[in-house]
């Protein structure tokens, strides 16, 4: 019989659905932690696959445990189940397909160990890996504004609302800042609930980033082909409402429309949903005018297949122009 576990300091919630392939690494990964009162908390939201039953044997750790929910509900209805069940004082979150690198949690508990009372939440950037976490050729991502951490709380606030540098799994927060801000929003089922929960955080905390890579992004075909359009038009469900709720951010609602309105042309583009496409680029038009880069995006639509090839084409001869 397992010894009890000391309470931990630390829940890692993992959402998962669908995840019987890669849900056995994120958990080894938590349990890798140099950290050690660091516990795993795995919502299974009714996956139709054998998520379950590959989780099962890990229970035998008394640092595992697996929660189920009967119908599927949608990843924020899972981590609000996980922060529900969690006594720990900070929560992070782990999707079921990534992967935590040993000294995240150490070194981010560090930072709330500093003293700082307002500090909500902590994250940092991470790097991409295909399915089994080996490192692609992709740019690093989750790196904030320069000068973040010496913002103020409304300026950091104003920097995120222009554009969102917070991935989910490398946020490390005070679980008791729920009872503040409320949990994340059951009703945001398109995409873009993380988003606005960060958002909803800096409106009472101060935020910092560590300036190393914590996790590991697996891309796979199950999650990179759909997320970018997804998540780009997942934000229109409470950007604009969001923003005119806060008095800082009111002068920015425009210029951030606009450029929602343009990154979905352009995400429409690429799949070749040309009309689509141009209907988004004219409303991001009706909010304020394109940059150069959308400009020509817009431009090409009209092309059609022609000017997703030319595109293509000028991406390539980038490419091999050489450096200087």
């Amino acid at each position: 019989m397992p010894s009890s576990p000391e309470t931990p300091r630390v829940s890692a919630i993992i959402p998962c659905y669908k995840g019987e392939r890669f849900v056995v690494d994120a958990v080894e990964s938590v349990l890798a932690q140099t950290e050690p009162l660091v516990e795993v908390i795995v919502v299974d939201d009714c996956s139709p696959d054998a998520s379950v039953q590959t989780v099962e044997p890990l229970l035998s750790d008394p640092r595992v445990r697996l929660l189920q929910h009967d119908e599927n509900r949608g990843i924020s209805a899972a981590r609000n189940t996980g922060i529900r069940a969690s006594t720990a004082e900070f929560v992070g979150f782990l999707d079921h397909d990534d992967l935590w690198f040993p000294g995240k949690i150490e070194r981010q508990l560090a930072v709330f160990d500093a003293g700082d009372s307002d500090l909500g939440f902590v994250f940092t950037p991470f790097e991409t890996g295909d399915a089994d976490g080996k490192p692609l050729a992709v740019f690093p991502g989750g790196h904030p504004p320069e000068g973040l951490n010496d913002m103020t709380r409304v300026d950091a606030l104003r920097a995120l609302y222009r554009g969102n540098f917070i991935s989910t799994p490398s946020v490390l927060m005070r679980r008791d800042c729920c009872g503040e801000v409320g949990m994340f929003d059951e009703t945001l089922l398109d995409g873009g609930e993380d988003y606005e929960f960060w958002l909803r955080l800096l409106t009472r905390y101060t935020v910092r980033c560590l300036d190393e890579v914590t996790f590991v992004r697996r891309l796979h075909n199950a999650n990179f082909s759909s997320d970018r359009q997804r998540l780009v038009g997942g934000a229109l469900q409470f950007i604009e409402r969001f923003g005119r709720e806060h008095n800082e951010l009111v002068d920015l609602v425009e210029p951030k429309l606009a450029s929602v309105h343009a990154r979905l042309g352009s995400c429409h583009r690429n799949e070749g949903c040309y009309r689509q496409a141009i209907s988004s680029f004219r409303t991001a038009r009706s909010y304020g005018r394109l940059g150069p880069e959308a400009t020509v995006a817009f431009l090409l639509c009209f092309l059609g297949p022609i000017g997703r090839w030319a595109t293509w084409l000028r991406r390539k001869l980038m490419a091999r122009r050489p450096s200087s």
